[in-house]
């Protein structure tokens, strides 16, 4: 598990309760697949919050993880140690 941070770049609207999200992730970014991320969950009871993006249409590389292009939003996912 890789743990990092998901910002919504796109100021589309959304199911997102949050612009951002801390958490941990299995496998890297790959275009034409979702990128999942899962975190502390914000609703008192639940186990975990799990953000699922549309497909990956583009990433490009940036210091520390990638910016997303999904067939509906963009975003910043960046890995932490």
């Amino acid at each position: 598990m890789h743990k990092g941070r998901i910002l919504k770049l796109s100021d589309n609207e959304n199911e997102l309760r949050t612009d951002h999200m801390d958490g941990e992730f299995k496998a890297k970014p790959k275009v034409g697949k979702r990128f999942v991320i899962m975190g502390e969950p914000l609703t008192a009871g639940a186990s975990v919050r799990m953000i699922s993006t549309s497909p990956v249409v583009s990433i490009a590389k940036i210091n520390n993880g990638w910016e997303l292009e999904t067939e509906n939003s963009k975003y910043r996912v960046t890995t932490t140690p």
